[in-house]
């Protein structure tokens, strides 16, 4: 396996990075460990899996986060995409599968629940799209951290109820990108934090050479901000294993 930068380095994504493991047993615990420089990557695609989207995906990716980066400040609270606001230019379907193919190497049992779209992404097939139980979710984000994880589940016990399980996630102001299934969750556990996010699971579809203004494939933006480790408010629900997610300082 080779490291892959999730999202790409030229995004900001070679400061510091710290490894956070968390996990649920008879005595429960947590351990954080130090920054170390290099940025946030994983070890989960082979070699050649890892070049697939170095000569177009990423560069739309990275083109993207920039653009988005400039028309924001830190300090947005919400904000819809409506005509006449942020009007920035995507390639959807390029920044698509540079998000996707950063998620199937944060989680690579993704590979095995979901082989048509791992081949569609080895591949680069023009017929590429999710499954219809996936659902790939876009917010903004604030912060001078970044994260990625997954799988994992999250249920907020103290205010209003709510619930986070992504298959893999993606935090890297602004942009917080999102997998998960579209089955539902029981009532008693609250509103899905993503219920409200942009829904861009069909813009894998959109071809390589589709560029158009943000607002053309999602209606919605809200800003969001990831569950917090160890906060009084939020459970982790896992079984007796060690879940370990990954928190960065981008370079500005």
């Amino acid at each position: 396996m080779t490291e892959a930068h999730v999202p790409p380095q030229s995004c900001g994504n070679s400061g510091e990075v710290r490894e956070r493991a968390q996990w649920v047993s008879d005595v429960g615990g947590a351990r954080l460990g130090p920054y170390k420089p290099g940025g946030v990557s994983v070890y989960g695609l082979c070699r050649d899996c890892n070049a697939l989207t170095s000569d177009k995906a990423d560069p739309a990716y990275i083109d993207f986060h920039r653009r988005v980066s400039s028309v924001l400040g830190e300090n947005v609270q919400l904000l819809l995409v409506e005509p006449g606001q942020l009007p920035v230019r995507v390639a959807p379907g390029l920044v698509a599968r540079s998000v996707l193919a950063g998620m199937f190497a944060i989680n690579d049992r993704l590979q095995d629940h979901f082989p048509d779209v791992a081949r569609g992404l080895r591949e680069k097939s023009d017929d590429l799209r999710l499954s219809d139980d996936l659902q790939l979710r876009l917010a903004l984000t604030t912060g001078r951290k970044s994260r990625i994880g997954g799988p994992v589940g999250y249920m907020r016990v103290l205010g209003q109820r709510a619930f986070y399980m992504p298959l893999a996630d993606i935090w890297f102001p602004p942009l917080a990108w999102c997998l998960r299934s579209v089955k539902s969750a029981e009532a008693s556990l609250g509103v899905e934090l993503t219920a409200a996010w942009g829904d861009v699971s069909d813009w894998i579809r959109y071809g390589p050479d589709l560029v158009t203004d943000l607002r053309n494939v999602t209606r919605t933006l809200p800003v969001a901000q990831p569950p917090q480790f160890g906060a009084d408010e939020w459970m982790l629900l896992t079984g007796d294993e060690t879940m370990t997610a990954l928190e960065g300082r981008p370079r500005r």
